[in-house]
């Protein structure tokens, strides 16, 4: 008996299968540079996205600047509320303020745009108005609101005594010192905090040995300021004796 073997041929593609191969094959091979294309592109991107985090220096002239002003003010604050007291002496800030209404004027004014006031000694203002028609007018407004200041006039200004204080006056004057000291302060600390608050909203383009450094320049700042408001505090309270 005789056994057939059956052999199977394997016959070349087609033309058309072997066109269908090849685009095949050359759309994966696009796929995979488009997708290192895409890949590359991305990165660019997201390097150009990147912006410079660094700090400058005038960004932190900008947190200096602010800091001292508020500093400014509230000594400022400090010194015009003690100037305001009675501290035996005379100083034209006592009245310079005062409003004054005079003839021919629809508003009125203040004291010192209205008339020269100058020391007479450690106890007396002498008020000159800078226009002779103003004298009456300054002369009333000056003794109905200094009630408790000797007021006299004169032929050309006004004198303006300031008086003696008394125990009680020089109790109420030392409260108020006190008082003002505390609260300018508060005001500091707060200054100082916003100082801080800001430099830690620019540590991030700062270094850390760079960022310690503008914290205690804050804190140099701030304690030379409360020395300044400290004197001034305790030599008010010293004249008051």
């Amino acid at each position: 008996m005789v056994h057939l073997r059956t052999c199977f041929i394997s016959w070349p593609p087609s033309y058309g299968q072997r066109t269908n191969y090849t685009l095949a094959a050359s759309k994966k091979k696009r796929g995979h540079e488009h997708s290192r294309s895409r890949k590359y592109s991305s990165d660019d991107e997201l390097d150009t996205d990147i912006t410079p985090t660094a700090v400058s220096e005038a960004d932190l002239d900008v947190v200096f600047s602010v800091l001292r002003k508020k500093l400014h003010e509230n000594e400022e604050f400090l010194r015009s509320k003690i100037s305001r007291l009675t501290l035996h002496r005379a100083t034209p800030s006592l009245v310079e303020s005062l409003t004054v209404e005079l003839p021919n004027e629809k508003k009125e004014k203040q004291l010192q745009y209205a008339a020269r006031i100058m020391t007479a000694g450690n106890y007396e203002l002498h008020v000159l108005p800078l226009s002779p028609e103003h004298l009456d007018a300054i002369f009333v407004a000056l003794s109905t609101k200094l009630v408790d200041y000797k007021v006299i006039m004169m032929q050309d200004r006004v004198s303006v005594v300031i008086p003696s204080m008394t125990e009680v006056m020089i109790r109420q004057a030392r409260t108020v010192v006190k008082e003002t000291l505390h609260e300018v302060r508060s005001r500091i600390r707060v200054a100082r905090q916003d100082a801080l608050k800001k430099l830690k909203s620019l540590h991030k383009g700062l270094s850390d040995d760079m960022f310690y450094r503008q914290q205690k320049e804050v804190d140099t700042t701030v304690k030379q300021s409360e020395n300044r408001v400290e004197k001034v505090a305790n030599d008010a309270l010293r004249s008051l004796g």
